[in-house]
């Protein structure tokens, strides 16, 4: 499972609203604090979001993971497989583009607030969280086990943020017309090349959920 939550973490983590803003909030004064405020408020609210997921699965599906017999977990994840890679063949490759950030957002509460707001809208199309929770959910883990997994998938998440920010501390302004670049590249390109990466690796869940499936249920060793 490990595995696979990982690797839906580092796609999920190719979030433009959050790398755009951060880019363009590195470029203000007080950039640190501000950066930080952000993706704070990204972090709590998918981590929120993801428990409150996980809580409700938990609760109305009790006996369909232990029905399984072990062969859940791989149909689930080849389902989630086969998800990812549907969507990234059906769903347009343009978006709305990053929220803006107005030169007066610049608080504590008007930068958490827009790190809720956006998270909290994108959630609908979240492809690789709610594939995910599924994986937390069919492996029966107690609270105490998928609540720090659910953390590590969102400090992932948050990573690309993170190290832009870091960048900017180590080397200062001589990243700024390099991140410039990348902004503008990123608002054009971001979606098209989110989709290839959830469609290569929802290839990757289902071609090995499929291959497991069979070597442990179906062909029977000798």
């Amino acid at each position: 499972m490990l595995p696979g939550l990982l690797a839906l973490a580092l796609v999920d983590s190719i979030n433009p609203s959050a790398i755009v803003v951060t880019l363009y909030l590195l470029s203000r004064e007080r950039m640190a604090a501000q950066v930080v405020v952000y993706v704070a408020a990204i972090f709590l609210t998918y981590l929120t979001l993801g428990a409150m997921m996980m809580s409700g699965i938990d609760a109305l599906l009790p006996s369909v993971r232990t029905a399984g017999g072990g062969r859940l977990e791989f149909i689930v994840q080849g389902l989630i497989g086969l998800a990812m890679l549907l969507y990234a063949i059906w769903a347009p490759t343009t978006a709305k583009s990053a929220p803006r950030v107005e030169p007066g957002a610049s608080s504590v509460v008007a930068l958490a607030l827009l790190g809720l707001t956006v998270t909290a809208l994108e959630l609908p199309t979240a492809v690789p969280y709610f594939g995910a929770v599924a994986l937390l959910t069919t492996a029966d883990l107690p609270v105490t086990r998928w609540l720090p997994l659910l953390v590590l998938y969102n400090a992932i998440f948050v990573l690309p943020p993170v190290l832009l920010l870091v960048g900017h501390i180590l080397f200062g302004r001589r990243l700024d017309a390099r991140y410039a670049n990348l902004r503008e590249r990123f608002q054009a390109r971001a979606r098209e090349t989110m989709l290839w990466i959830v469609g290569s690796v929802g290839s990757g869940l289902l071609v090995w959920s499929v291959v497991e499936y069979l070597a442990r249920f179906v062909i029977q060793p000798d």
